[in-house]
């Protein structure tokens, strides 16, 4: 079960401790539809985190001075959410039987466990070797690796044989996994690897994809990637500014969000 999942169930074990103080192992499992031993892990991290104590058989909640969790950031759960709700917006634009390109971002790492949890026959070309660890799972997937340097601190492949290889493709739709997104300049990137694997993604994709937390919006990087005229849809939380969904609006772009698809 991925790390979205798991912040859901520590929310719930949360809101029920903060209730009735005390849970049995089998009250927690019941509430989470998971196992005991799912449990007993959901509770070792949380106890690590000074939320709660574990005893025998269950957990008892932890407050400080102002009855909130000690270390426990509500928020940073609640983000959590928000991204797992960004991440199911690639459904409205998959179908099984497409080609689909990813490059590497921490984003686009949660879109392959989407796509492996929800689609049968699918070819994902990918420069991450993140990705492609998760994909192996996907027995009737074809996964097209792109040749090249292998970057190991991001865990990514890039450089001139790499770019070649994507060219080489034509892919249905392009999940772009980007730094910063403007009006003015467009899609740009902190490096110029990553900003020649994702223009490639761009030109060898019928339909482009931008998918970014709000965080990303009216920022620029180091590095031109392509103007907005290249971008069909940006998937983004509902966190967007009316305004700044205007503006995309404007220059053809389908702005979808958790609770404004059009």
């Amino acid at each position: 079960m991925n790390l979205l999942m798991r912040e859901e169930r520590f929310l719930k074990i949360i809101d029920y401790l903060k209730e009735n103080q005390t849970a049995k192992l089998a009250d927690l499992a019941e509430l989470n539809n998971v196992s005991l031993d799912t449990v007993r892990r959901d509770l070792q991290q949380l106890d690590s985190k000074g939320v709660l104590k574990r005893v025998r058989g269950g957990a008892t909640f932890l407050k400080d001075d102002l009855g909130t969790s000690q270390a426990f950031n509500r928020q940073e759960a609640e983000n959590g959410f928000e991204k797992k709700e960004l991440i199911e917006l690639v459904g409205g634009l998959v179908t099984d039987g497409q080609a689909i390109a990813l490059n590497s971002g921490e984003i686009n790492i949660e879109v392959a466990r989407y796509l492996v949890n929800n689609y049968l026959h699918l070819t994902v070309l990918t420069n991450s070797l993140k990705i492609i660890e998760i994909l192996r799972k996907a027995r009737h997937f074809t996964v097209i690796v792109s040749g090249g340097v292998v970057d190991t601190a991001e865990g990514a492949i890039f450089g001139n044989s790499c770019v070649r290889d994507i060219s080489k493709y034509n892919i249905d739709l392009a999940i772009l996994d980007v730094d910063a997104i403007s009006i003015e300049k467009g899609i740009t990137e902190a490096s110029l690897n990553r900003s020649d694997v994702i223009f490639a993604m761009v030109q060898s994709s019928k339909k482009r994809a931008v998918i970014a937390e709000r965080k990303s919006f009216n920022k620029v990087s180091y590095v031109n990637v392509c103007s907005l005229s290249y971008i069909d849809f940006i998937l983004t939380d509902s966190r967007l500014p009316k305004e700044l969904r205007a503006q995309l609006e404007e220059k053809d772009i389908r702005v979808i969000t958790p609770h404004h698809n059009i």
